[in-house]
């Protein structure tokens, strides 16, 4: 009869043997120059895709405060910059 101890612990050598052969095995697939092309590309596919993203987002006219209503009017915010405050208009829900 095995333990509670003993059961845990073979688990934890399972998980860190398999994650030591997914790192093995992503260390030779990204040496391969055709896949290392195509990981690149990936990248900047899906952080073109994110740009796109914050782009339409900061596009939208939403609530500075809660960033889940629109904006229906806008409200003047002190901001400190260096020892003085400098007024800045943020647009505003109006149930916040």
């Amino acid at each position: 009869m095995t333990s509670a101890g003993e059961i845990v612990s073979r688990e934890a050598f399972l998980r860190k043997a398999q994650r030591q052969r997914n790192r093995e095995y992503m260390q030779r697939w990204r040496a391969n120059p055709e896949n290392r092309l195509k990981e690149i590309e990936r990248r900047m596919r899906n952080n073109a895709f994110r740009r796109q993203q914050r782009r339409e987002f900061s596009l939208r006219k939403v609530c500075a405060f809660c960033h889940a209503r629109l904006a229906i009017e806008h409200v003047e915010r002190l901001v400190v910059k260096g020892n003085a405050f400098r007024v800045v208009v943020v647009p505003y829900c109006g149930q916040c």
